[in-house]
């Protein structure tokens, strides 16, 4: 009768739960750590993009370096096989220079199986994070220091003005049209 009361004592059944839930959780993660990372890549309208170049970026000490490439199907689908990280990114880029933003996946446990709820999107953005509009102007889509040189077509030709210095995210720079300043 007295080892029954032990049995059910805080000190048997706090470590066997615990115990049960470790061995659960490495169950899962032995089932589903096999690298695979998938996703879908679309337009600004929602359309399937086929042929796109999907790169996975892998966390090192201090920035991310490309781990793998793919391409996406007639569908837009993409997957990665041997993703063996817990801390990727990845980006989308059309051969036409449109590019997505780069996306942060964020893993429970390293090589774990995922398949992206969003869809990376592609929009009119090229491959240095440049959109530029009708009206002249241009979008910042990354960070960093750049120098660009802008041409605006007016009535008398083109007219250029150089942008230097820190662009914030989603920063618009607007471009004179009356001539070089």
């Amino acid at each position: 009768m007295r080892w029954r009361k032990f049995l059910r004592s805080r000190f048997v059944v706090v470590p066997g739960v615990i115990a049960a839930a470790i061995g659960g959780w490495n169950v899962y993660v032995a089932q589903h750590a096999h690298g695979v990372l998938a996703g879908r890549v679309v337009d600004a309208n929602g359309q399937p993009v086929a042929g796109a170049e999907v790169v996975l970026f892998q966390q090192q000490f201090t920035n991310q370096v490309a781990q793998d490439r793919t391409r996406t199907d007639n569908l837009g689908w993409f997957r990665f096989r041997q993703n063996r990280s817990h801390a990727v990114q990845v980006q989308a880029q059309t051969p036409n220079g449109q590019a997505s933003r780069r996306e942060t996946v964020r893993l429970w446990f390293r090589g774990q199986d995922r398949v992206l709820t969003r869809p990376l999107v592609v929009s009119g953005a090229n491959r240095r994070g440049w959109t530029t509009h009708r009206h002249g102007a241009v979008r910042w889509h990354g960070l960093g220091i750049r120098l660009l040189r802008i041409a605006a077509p007016n009535a008398a030709g083109s007219a250029e003005r150089i942008v230097t210095g820190f662009p914030r995210p989603d920063q618009t720079v607007p471009v004179s049209t009356r001539g070089p300043t």
